[in-house]
């Protein structure tokens, strides 16, 4: 899917086509109901379903009959870039220009319209290719045969001397404020220092070092390990 036929789609439709790749992250089965489509952006129901055979139309997405909507190989393809495009410009807002995460997030939908590839490249280049964005969520990356999502590992199977890009913190909120405390969080980088023998971890994270319990590291899910 080109970037000239993204042009080409109103920014309605590319709204719907976040709308359900964000339900699919949240853990709604495919194909995604008609109904939680309509919940999720607040609209009538009689709209989304003239919306989605519009779309179908085009060769974006599925359509099953009393069952609900499922994207084409090329509209996923096209939804992974428009991902892409926001979420690169979110972390850019958020860590070099210290916006709020609301307010980078409202200017990095605006901006998605207007992104091409190649600033897409040379924003993430530029970042560092992040792989989370603050929200916790995957930005899609460039592989040869298209889009693709890094599926993430978790931080207890990292080794010493690899470091990851935090993507998500599954824990309860004690857990998350200490974790914070500690400038531990979606979007920020930690190395490996040292293993116990009971599965803690002894990290680098903002230059400083951190020990985590093996209950803690279990919790924490990591993309794109490396060895320093």
């Amino acid at each position: 899917m080109s970037s000239q036929i993204k042009k080409e789609m109103s920014e309605n439709e590319q709204m719907y086509l976040v709308t359900i790749a964000k339900l699919e992250e949240q853990g709604y089965e495919s194909p995604v109901a008609l109904s939680e489509l309509a919940n999720a952006l607040s609209v009538l129901p009689v709209s989304v379903n003239q919306m989605i055979h519009k779309m179908e139309k085009s060769g974006l997405v599925k359509y099953y009959p009393y069952k609900g909507v499922e994207f084409t190989s090329s509209g996923r393809q096209l939804v992974m870039r428009i991902l892409r495009y926001r979420r690169l410009w979110e972390v850019f807002l958020v860590k070099d220009l210290s916006m709020s995460l609301e307010g980078a997030d409202a200017l990095a939908c605006n901006l998605e319209h207007i992104t091409s590839d190649d600033v897409a490249d040379r924003l993430s280049e530029f970042l560092g290719h992040p792989a989370v964005c603050y929200h916790g969520n995957p930005i899609p990356q460039v592989e040869e045969d298209g889009m693709t999502l890094f599926e993430g590992m978790m931080l207890s199977d990292l080794k010493i001397g690899e470091s990851a890009q935090v993507m998500q913190v599954n824990a309860d909120a004690v857990v998350t404020n200490f974790l914070s405390n500690e400038g531990i969080g979606p979007g920020i980088r930690v190395r490996v220092l040292a293993i116990g023998n009971s599965g803690d971890m002894l990290l680098e994270s903002q230059k400083r070092s951190v020990h985590l319990s093996a209950e803690m590291t279990s919790a924490i899910s990591v993309g794109w390990p490396k060895n320093n």
